[in-house]
C-alpha cells in the first residue's frame, strides 16, 4: 500500500482531489477525517462510498446519588452507516462531530452533497444520546440505551430509543442496575453491552483501520469516549453513594470516497 498525500496525477485518464489519498488492493481511496471537498479534475469513474455519522454520547447521570442509591445510564449509539455508489462528479462532503453529553448529544450527520447542491447523494444519520437519570433515549443511526435510576425507594426506567432503517440498530432496554448499551449498526445491544460495530468495511481503511465502525456505547460506565472517526458510540457513565462519573462523548465520523484504478 502507498499512501499518497496530495495527488497530482497518474491512475489512467480520471484525476481526483480531495481528503487523504492512498491506493491498495486495485482502488484509488479518498478518506475525509473532516469536512471537504471531493473534486474531479480529468475524467469520469464510478464512484463508491462509505458515510459513517458521529456517535451519540452516553446518557448524563444528571448528578450524584445518595448513599444507597445509584443512577445507570444508557450508552450512546452508534453513528448510523451507508454504502454506495455514484457516478463521478464534483462533491461536498460533511463528515458529522461525535455527541457531547454536556452539548449536541447526538452524534452529528456525516453526507455527500454535489457542489451544485441539487443532489443528496447520501445522508447518514447521527447516532442517539443514551437515557439519562431523567429522561430517555434518543433515535439516532443506532438509537440510544435505556437506564435506570433508584432513590433509594423507587426504581425508575428510562428507555431506549429505536435507530434509523437501513442505517442501524436500536438500543436496549436497562437490565437490573444497569444502563443499556446504545445498539451498534450490526446490532443491538445486550444488557449493558452496546451492539457489535461493522467490520465489513475494514479494508477500505489505509493502516490505521479501526477494529469496528458504529458499535455502540456500553452502559453503566466507565464513561469511555468513543474513538475519533469511527462513529462509535460513548459510554453511559455511573454515580452510586455520592460518587459522580462522567459519560463518554460519541466518535466523530467518517466518509470514504474509491474508484477501480
Amino acid at each position: 500500500m502507498t499512501l499518497i498525500p496530495i495527488f497530482t496525477g497518474g491512475g489512467g485518464s480520471f484525476i481526483a482531489t480531495g481528503g487523504t489519498i492512498y491506493t491498495q488492493g486495485g482502488y484509488r481511496y479518498h478518506k475525509f477525517t473532516s469536512s471537504g471537498n471531493f473534486t474531479v479534475q480529468r475524467g469520469s469513474k464510478t464512484l463508491e462510498y462509505l458515510v459513517v455519522a458521529g456517535g451519540g454520547s452516553g446518557g448524563n447521570t444528571n448528578g450524584p446519588s445518595g448513599d444507597g442509591q445509584y443512577t445507570s445510564t444508557g450508552g450512546g449509539g452508534g453513528g448510523g452507516v451507508l454504502n454506495g455508489s455514484y457516478s463521478s462528479t464534483n462533491l461536498q462532503i460533511t463528515v458529522g462531530a461525535g455527541g457531547s453529553a454536556f452539548g449536541t448529544a447526538n452524534g452529528g450527520n456525516s453526507s455527500i452533497l454535489t457542489v451544485s447542491g441539487s443532489v443528496l447523494v447520501a445522508n447518514a444519520v447521527g447516532g442517539g444520546y443514551g437515557a439519562t437519570g431523567t429522561a430517555n433515549a434518543v433515535v439516532g443511526g443506532s438509537g440510544g440505551g435505556g437506564s435506570v435510576k433508584f432513590d433509594g425507594t423507587t426504581q425508575t426506567r428510562y428507555l431506549f430509543a429505536n435507530g434509523t432503517s437501513g442505517q442501524g440498530r436500536e438500543g436496549t432496554a436497562s437490565v437490573d442496575d444497569k444502563g443499556g448499551g446504545g445498539g451498534g449498526s450490526n446490532g443491538s445491544g445486550i444488557n449493558s453491552t452496546g451492539g457489535a460495530g461493522l467490520t465489513t468495511y475494514t479494508g477500505w481503511w489505509d493502516t490505521s483501520a479501526p477494529a469496528q465502525i458504529a458499535k455502540g456505547g456500553n452502559g453503566d460506565g466507565p464513561g469511555n469516549n468513543g474513538a475519533a472517526n469511527t462513529g462509535n458510540g460513548g459510554n453511559g457513565a455511573r454515580s452510586a453513594n455520592n460518587a459522580l462519573q462522567s459519560p463518554g462523548n460519541g466518535g466523530s465520523g467518517i466518509v470514504i470516497i474509491r474508484y477501480a484504478i
